[in-house]
């Protein structure tokens, strides 16, 4: 079935974050005079949402006009093999900055630094602390 609403978005609970779950792409071909044919998910479609069979005779000139690219994602035309991505140049890393424990004494990663002293924070409390 014709969804004209390409991206599809679900709201994650407890947030106000949405997540796109879909990208359904479609392409309007129309000629003058004509009523327009949507190509969605490798059928036709009219403009209220019904395939469109036979496909009229000027389709085929006006399907020549739009790209291939186009044309798979709506899901029509040929399927290509996707072309390996050749390999990413490694990423530099970031020096890695240390903090000392005033408690303990340990040197963590700043990134978790939070996590060391929440640990102390637990182990004091089960203490009786």
């Amino acid at each position: 079935m014709l969804d004209l609403k390409v991206h599809h978005y679900v709201k994650m609970p407890n947030s106000t974050e949405s997540r796109l779950t879909k990208v359904d792409p479609y392409v309007r071909i129309c000629r003058a005079h004509e009523p327009p044919i949507f190509l969605q998910g490798g059928a036709a479609y009219s403009e209220g949402g019904p395939p469109v069979t036979p496909l009229p005779e000027w389709f085929e000139e006006e399907l020549a006009k739009i790209t291939p690219k186009a044309l798979e994602e709506c899901g029509w035309g040929p399927k290509v093999a996707p072309v390996a991505a050749p390999p990413e140049a490694p990423r530099p890393q970031k020096p890695v900055t240390l903090w000392t424990c005033g408690e303990c004494g340990a040197d963590v990663p700043m990134t978790k630094k939070g996590f060391h002293v929440a640990k102390h924070r637990r182990e004091a409390k089960a203490e009786g602390g």
